[in-house]
């Protein structure tokens, strides 16, 4: 699956919308597994970008 880098960083803009509407931030739950994946795409989407730029 090819995905654009711009498609990553609209996921990340969008994550903190998707985590919570409050200022509290819990150890447990749905937030830290959104931010690993956040993280993963992250990491993913850089990776492909310089492997399209070679």
């Amino acid at each position: 699956m090819k995905t654009s880098f711009a498609t990553l960083l609209g996921a990340m803009a969008a994550s903190p919308a998707l985590a919570h509407s409050g200022t509290q931030f819990h150890t447990h739950g749905v937030e830290p597994m959104l931010i690993v994946g956040v993280a993963a795409l992250a990491v993913y989407g850089i990776v492909e970008f310089v492997r399209s730029r070679r």
